[in-house]
């Protein structure tokens, strides 16, 4: 049944873009326009999904791709099918404008259509079978499971939610894995990781409508499980009244095939004799995708992997095209693989963009290898029967297996069949001739013996000198790494030296400390001069206490029980006037006290008491001419008073 059969009792949808995200559009339905109007592209998928059209006629298919396709990738993700029809591709390669269709098909005298007008005349010419079906997707559709939110920046719960993540999309891959299974529908699956957080694709080979009916999108907290159609590279046409069959041709000629499958899949096409033809890499290539790749440059023969355990993938991409299956005896290191296409890159003048190709070609050339001899061998003796048997056929019969003399019968029988082959009468050559190219051969066949010979030896020589840089390799790193440890011990050494004097002087310290307590205790010939911030703290106080400077005398008055102020700035003299004639303060400095002074931390000064005595009576003295009889007799007061506090303490 075609799609011009199944229109009736169906929606048809036609629109016509009015301007960059405006649409004109009407809705009809065995020729009957139910709706019509001028939306946007988001109001006009709500309209699509409200009528699930069978059909989206269109005028103009580049107009839509250049300026609607936002709106063509949106309409992949719709819970079913939409065929697009351009009406205006009446056959291949042959468009008409909408007016002249609506005078022909539909009688209308009409010589400018506005959009709405174009819209539903779409909708009633594609009832007439008129256009063509555009091919916008593949049958294959894409099924995305992926975390809803980033797990970059996170806080202490990043890793259980990172794990919770992973824990929940496995389950879904492997709940969405035995639907598909038990459906038999043929899918690849990859698998990739982004910011920490595992996803999944499936690519299932089959229409978007059959995979929506096993398998429904999710939008859950933490995780979204996406449906859509596979976008195509290409874009196809074909009848309204005709199914499309799409058929990959194979050429005449034959190819060796490298893959490297994953999320991002790599591809290698080598011919028959290992030139390189091809590289390419894509995320989530089909397999539908590489065989349109590969076909372009002849037929498959060989499917080869780098890996000893071969891939689902490549099994079913060699059972698709009937090839030789090629995998190592174990997997290839990425040192082997690397100077393989190192070696391939320099003699054919070639790059290789990322490790997918390289991976890739190294399988490719690999098999190649595999297979060199034989098929040098086949050559030689297609040569040497001077006969125009096609080389390739015979290749290929004996990568499948078959001796080179059974592949040359194979091949003569196939050709005599099809009266390609023939007799090729050769002169009867003289003697003479035949003798010296008899001789030409045997020198031929003695200098390649000697060229292996040299060439043996010469891997050997390569081998030995190798080892030997190997060996001076290890020697002198050895010797870098013991002189790296000397000097390392070296620097130890010094710094062991200076801990040691530190904690000598540290012990020096702490014994002149304890010698300063016990003639504290022992003796009344020092004074403990608290900071002014600790004072009141103290309770062993003698009126005196330090600080760093003074400036402002304002404080002072608070300060009944201090009689004395050290300070390390020297005050201007002035200020120590003030604080003795107005506070009855003594300001001295650490400079006036000069070795008779300890400072045991940066909180507690120990002072020698006589000294301490002896400079505050000479400023006492300097500023006492100044002094007031009545402030006179209040100091002496004072001064007597703290003398016999300072006694006694």
């Amino acid at each position: 049944m075609t799609l011009l059969d199944l229109l009736r009792d169906s929606f048809i949808v036609g629109i016509d873009i009015v301007k960059p995200g405006v649409y004109a559009y009407a809705v009809a339905i065995n020729n009957v326009t139910v709706e019509k109007g001028q939306v946007s592209d988001i109001d006009l998928l709500r309209i699509i999904k409200k009528y699930r059209p069978l059909v989206l006629a269109i005028d103009n298919l580049r107009e839509l791709l250049d300026i609607g396709k936002l709106f063509v990738k949106r309409l992949a993700k719709l819970p079913f099918s939409v065929h697009i029809v351009q009406v205006t591709r009446v056959g291949p390669g042959v468009e008409v404008c909408t007016e002249e269709l609506a005078r022909e098909y539909l009688g209308l005298d009409v010589q400018k259509l506005d959009p709405e007008e174009t819209a539903e005349v779409l909708t009633r010419l594609v009832l007439k079978g008129v256009g063509s079906i555009v091919r916008l997707y593949e049958p294959e559709t894409k099924i995305i499971i992926k975390a809803r939110l980033g797990t970059k920046e996170g806080g202490m719960s990043r890793v259980r939610y990172e794990r919770n993540i992973r824990h929940r999309i496995k389950q879904l891959v492997e709940e969405i894995s035995r639907k598909l299974d038990q459906e038999g529908l043929d899918y690849d699956l990859f698998f990739t990781d982004s910011e920490g957080v595992r996803s999944a694709t499936f690519i299932v080979y089959a229409d978007k409508s059959v995979v929506r009916r096993i398998v429904k999108p999710l939008r859950s907290m933490d995780v979204n499980v996406v449906i859509e159609q596979v976008m195509s590279d290409t874009i196809k046409f074909s009848s309204l009244t005709g199914d499309e069959t799409l058929e990959l041709k194979p050429s005449d000629k034959y190819i060796i095939v490298g893959v490297d499958p994953g999320i991002v899949t790599g591809v290698a096409v080598l011919d028959l004799n290992g030139r390189v033809l091809a590289l390419h890499s894509g995320r989530n290539l089909s397999r539908r995708k590489v065989l349109d790749i590969v076909y372009r440059y002849g037929t498959p023969i060989i499917v080869a992997t780098d890996v000893a355990k071969v891939p689902d993938y490549v099994k079913k991409l060699s059972s698709m095209t009937n090839s030789v299956l090629y995998s190592p005896d174990r997997d290839l290191s990425v040192t082997e693989k690397s100077e393989i296409v190192s070696k391939i890159c320099q003699e054919q003048k070639i790059q290789v963009k990322d490790p997918h190709q390289r991976d890739a070609l190294a399988a490719a050339y690999k098999a190649y290898l595999a297979y060199k001899n034989k098929l040098e061998k086949a050559q030689e003796e297609v040569r040497k029967l001077n006969a125009p048997i096609p080389l390739d056929e015979v290749k290929v019969l004996v990568i499948r297996g078959l001796s080179i003399k059974q592949a040359i019968e194979t091949v003569l029988k196939r050709m005599k069949k099809s009266g390609e082959y023939k007799v090729i009468v050769v002169k009867e050559q003289d003697t003479t001739a035949v003798q010296k190219a008899e001789e030409l051969e045997r020198r031929v066949r003695i200098l390649e013996s000697e060229i292996e010979k040299l060439i043996s030896e010469k891997k050997e020589l390569e081998e030995k000198l190798n080892e030997a840089v190997s060996r001076a390799y290890v020697e002198a790193k050895r010797d870098i790494m013991v002189r790296s440890l000397q000097s390392r011990i070296t620097q130890l050494e010094t710094e062991l030296e200076r801990a040691k004097q530190k904690i000598r002087m540290l012990e020096s310290e702490i014994e002149r400390i304890r010698e300063l307590f016990e003639k504290i205790l022992l003796t009344n010939d020092l004074v403990i001069v608290p900071r002014l911030d600790i004072y009141e703290k103290c309770k062993i106080k003698h009126g005196v206490t330090y600080m760093y400077s003074i400036s402002d005398l304002s404080h002072l008055e608070n300060m009944d029980d201090i009689s004395t102020i050290i300070v390390e700035v020297d005050p201007k003299d002035k200020i120590r006037r003030k604080a003795w004639i107005e506070y009855s303060k003594i300001i001295i400095t650490l400079d006036e006290l000069k070795d008779s002074l300890t400072k045991i931390c940066d909180r507690i000064l120990v002072v020698d008491k006589e000294k301490l005595e002896e400079v505050c009576k000479k400023v006492k003295e300097r500023y006492s001419s100044e002094l007031t009889e009545d402030t006179l007799e209040r100091l002496v007061s004072e001064y007597r008073y703290l003398r016999s506090k300072m006694y006694y303490t």
